[in-house]
Order: C-alpha cells, then sequence, then structure tokens
C-alpha cells in the first residue's frame, strides 16, 4: 500500500464517522418504545404477586441495607432467603422494590436448586426516604415479603 492511498483512507474513514449513526439508523439510542414507563409501587407489586397471599418473611429473610448511606446513588441491597433449596421446594425468584422511585422494580433474579441457596447483592438508586421491598418467589407459588426503611438523601436518582 502506498502512503497516499493510505492517507486517504484514513481522512475518507474520519469524515464518514460522523454519518455512520445516521446510515445505521441512529441505534445509538433507544427508543422510546424501549424505555420503561414509570410503573407505581403498587401496580409493580401486584404484577409480581397477583392476588396471592404474601406471607411475613421477616423471619425467613436475612436482609443487609444500610438504614443511612450515605448517598442515595448506589445503595447496597443484600438478601439472603433461609428457605430450602431442594429439587420440589426452592426458591425460585427475588424481586426488589422500591416505593418512591421513578421506576419501583429493581430487578428480579432467578434460582434453581442448584443454586444451592437464594443470594442477592444488587446496589439500587434511591430518590428518598423510601422502602425498599424484598419479595422472595418459591416454585409452589408461595410469597414472603420483607422490607426495610433507608433514609437515603435527596438527589440520588431521578
Amino acid at each position: 500500500m502506498k502512503r497516499r492511498e493510505f492517507i486517504k483512507g484514513v481522512a475518507g474513514a474520519t469524515i464518514s464517522m460522523p454519518l455512520i449513526p445516521s446510515l445505521i439508523g441512529n441505534r445509538l439510542y433507544a427508543d422510546e418504545d424501549e424505555i420503561p414507563e414509570e410503573l407505581p409501587f403498587e401496580e409493580a407489586y401486584k404484577d409480581i404477586v397477583g392476588d396471592d397471599e404474601v406471607k411475613d418473611g421477616s423471619s425467613v429473610m436475612e436482609l443487609n441495607i444500610p438504614k443511612q448511606p450515605s448517598s442515595g446513588a448506589a445503595v447496597p441491597v443484600e438478601v439472603t432467603v433461609k428457605l430450602p433449596m431442594e429439587k420440589d421446594n426452592y426458591v425460585s425468584a427475588i424481586h426488589v422494590l422500591t416505593t418512591k422511585n421513578k421506576i419501583n422494580h429493581v430487578v428480579t433474579a432467578n434460582y434453581t436448586p442448584s443454586n444451592g441457596m437464594a443470594y442477592l447483592f444488587v446496589n439500587t438508586k434511591l430518590a428518598t426516604k423510601q422502602d425498599v421491598v424484598i419479595i422472595a418467589e418459591t416454585n409452589n407459588g408461595e410469597f414472603y415479603k420483607a422490607s426495610q426503611y433507608v433514609r437515603a438523601p435527596l438527589g440520588g436518582c431521578g
């Protein structure tokens, strides 16, 4: 390759770089319909448990969430569910919800008996003082709920 051909190629690539997003349909940004809608806590909760009975999970769940984190931008949420992880009786999911964020469904983690135990660690943003609600779901359709009130400083998110 000759020097001039190389320089022309580099110059052409540099000039065409700003045009690439328009050529590929500007997929650098999410479409409006791909951004999740704001879902009030009650609706997010109902989507998970439906009309099923929810048992008090404070005795079967160990929550390690700071009550007064230094920042609402990254609040650690650690959950251990002390229920069996046997072939026919196990925790199938842990759901983390917040009560006052714009998007209240933080995460759902799915489990199988092969996991050995139902454990979850996640960082979440908290917009203000609110409850962090944890729902443990079993493969038999039972739900357990525990929550922790967190006094996050304003400005964590949203």
